[in-house]
């Protein structure tokens, strides 16, 4: 398959980070090694030991007169502690809440800043689906969530950038981006992709459908709160037609029970099409991941949602490199091996019939839920 990269940045420099301890190490470091400026922007900041060493390394930053930008959703972040902001803030570093809950006479709820990006002096940044939480990380007795992120450095980053300014200064507007003279070996075709349906973005989704129109040999899709719509569906049924292999690496264990049970109302028609599905049963399983054809791939905070295609602000990256896809899909594929359970069409037609309904109520539940906070929000913009 051959993918048109003429809208991708071509001098990047591209390392798959899983999540856990070497995520955390890896976000760390570059926080030490970060000489002029960083922007951190997170869905969630928790009040835990992992966010306590995260805050700690940023005000070492900040005191290091490194310049830091710190914005996080007024939702998931809500608990943050207040001692901690004006901690923060007495070091320097400009801090503020996307859409607080409450804002003045505004009830803000279904847009929410969900993507998870680092920006580290103008070259580098860590874009994927991981939060600052304890249960993201490898701790004693415990497994990190699965997940997934991406290290990138060249020209791409300076894009990632300038998205990261337009929400921290809430000014959507262009400057010149600062793109140098990168070494040869930064070669690798990358393309940020963003979702903010409100401001007519949907970047993310398209990228889904249109590498699922031309897969022609296998999609790989390592998803968390799987609910995809029709459009998405129907792709992977094509896929599957032309003789694609299509496999799911969905959860076991959910965070979210009601978006859980909905995700299994699919597995009928998912495997009524011999689409493959496995569930991934050593901790929660959080990745937003899909690989076509072991060349292409994105990765980032988008999960194959209604939410996440109408109502959240996503980021991901989508790269095309034959190395690293092959590498990516191998590991992927280990994973299916060693660590998940087949979900087989018989076996799932055995399970009794209220595990059926509950499953179907939640599902419908959710939809309409979603749907009537977007129409919510689309009213009080228009009003």
């Amino acid at each position: 398959m051959l993918f048109n990269i003429e809208k991708f940045s071509s001098q990047n420099k591209v390392q798959i980070i899983k999540g856990g301890s070497v995520f955390f190490n890896t976000l760390l470091y570059e926080i030490e090694n970060t000489k002029e400026t960083i922007y951190f922007q997170t869905y969630i900041f928790a009040n835990d030991s992992t966010g306590s060493i995260v805050r700690n390394a940023l005000i070492a930053a900040a005191q290091k007169k490194i310049k830091i930008y710190i914005l996080l959703d007024g939702f998931g972040s809500k608990d943050f502690d207040k001692k901690d902001i004006e901690l923060l803030k007495n070091e320097g570093i400009e801090f503020r809440f996307f859409a607080p809950l409450l804002s003045g006479r505004n009830l803000s709820i279904g847009r929410r800043l969900h993507h998870k990006v680092v920006v580290f002096d103008h070259h580098k940044a860590l874009v994927g689906g991981i939060n600052i939480a304890d249960k993201y990380n490898d701790l004693k007795d415990q497994t990190a969530w699965l997940d997934y992120a991406l290290l990138v450095e060249g020209q791409v980053v300076s894009y990632i950038e300038k998205r990261c300014i337009e929400l921290q200064e809430k000014s959507f507007h262009h400057f010149q981006k600062k793109i140098k003279t990168l070494p040869s070996h930064f070669s690798t075709p990358v393309k940020l992709n963003v979702n903010d349906y409100l401001r007519g973005k949907t970047d993310i989704s398209k990228s889904y459908k249109k590498a699922f129109d031309h897969a022609e040999r296998n999609i790989l899709i390592m998803g968390s709160y799987f609910i995809p719509g029709r459009g998405i569906r129907q792709r992977l049924k094509k896929a599957k037609k032309r003789g694609v292999t299509v496999k799911l690496i969905l959860t076991k264990y959910s965070d979210v029970w009601l978006s859980s049970a909905a995700s299994r109302y699919l597995y009928h028609w998912l495997l009524k099409n011999n689409i493959e599905i496995y569930e991934w049963k050593n901790s929660v399983l959080h990745a937003k991941v899909a690989i076509v054809d072991e060349i292409w791939f994105t990765v980032g905070s988008h999960n194959l949602n209604f939410l996440s295609d109408y109502e959240s602000i996503e980021m991901n990256l989508e790269v095309v490199d034959e190395h690293l896809g092959k590498n990516f899909n191998a590991q992927l594929l280990q994973i299916i091996e060693n660590d998940c359970e087949k979900i087989t069409y018989e076996q799932f037609q055995k399970l009794p019939l209220l595990y059926h309904f509950l499953n179907r109520l939640a599902y419908y539940l959710l939809r309409y839920t979603w749907r009537f906070f977007y129409s919510f929000r689309v009213n009080e913009n228009i009003r």
